[in-house]
């Protein structure tokens, strides 16, 4: 999937210079002086990006959800092109209260946003989440798993409460959104001394074990708003 040098010489053509692998297929490349990142796209991912672009169109970008450009080279090739930011919550050991209060802040305009257009994430985790150079923004990034509510999603299994996995049957839902997050703020926004949790690949909390966690530890003032979000309504 990564670029051939006739795709290398379609993107010097318009205006990008490609740097080296950053991550697992995503390249860094700049153009006019800008940083960015190159990710190819499998044919399932751009085909949900294009419906999300074709529906959303000049709402775009949502707020503190990542701007893209969907590119696509003859031969098939399809690549989104996004900005390069400074660092992601998942290299982020903990947050201040300054953080956590931003964090919940941005993240609740993203995902009000996408909601309202009738989108869901649908793969909210630390490492879908970056942060700018002074940390007092948050951007939701990887739009390749967002999908219309109710039609089939991918997530990752260690960020939804170990039992809603087998009911929500793998479909985008709004409150599975709120839950991620939920399980987000868990592992970075509760604090130092072994408050904050790190999720692994195969455990995750229970619903009740993950509001008893956030309602000891996380700030009061964020709890008590995204409380009345952690719901089931569109899963059973």
């Amino acid at each position: 999937l990564l670029p051939s040098a006739a795709t290398v010489a379609d993107l010097r053509a318009q205006g990008y210079a490609l740097g080296g692998l950053v991550a697992n297929r995503v390249m860094l490349c700049v153009r006019g002086g800008q940083e960015y990142l190159l990710k190819p796209l499998r044919d399932d991912e751009a085909a949900r990006v294009r419906v999300f672009e074709d529906a959303v169109g000049d709402a775009l970008p949502l707020l503190h959800v990542t701007p893209f450009e969907l590119v696509e080279m003859p031969g098939g090739k399809q690549y989104m092109i996004m900005p390069k930011y400074d660092t992601s919550l998942d290299a982020v050991s903990y947050l201040t209260p300054t953080g956590v209060t931003m964090l919940w802040e941005h993240l609740q305009e993203a995902l009000d946003a996408l909601h309202g257009e009738g989108f869901v994430h649908g793969d909210i985790k630390p490492s879908n989440i970056c942060l700018d150079e002074d940390d007092t923004t948050a951007i939701l990034i990887d739009l390749c798993s967002v999908v219309r509510v109710g039609h089939p999603a991918l997530s990752t299994p260690a960020y939804i409460p170990r039992d809603l996995r087998a009911p929500s049957d793998d479909r985008g839902r709004i409150a599975l959104d709120w839950w991620m997050v939920a399980m987000s703020l868990a592992e970075k926004a509760c604090g130092e001394d072994g408050a904050a949790l790190e999720m692994g690949n195969d455990w995750s909390m229970s619903m009740e074990e993950l509001q008893d966690h956030l309602e000891e530890f996380l700030d009061p003032d964020v709890w008590a708003e995204l409380q009345p979000r952690l719901t089931t309504d569109d899963f059973w």
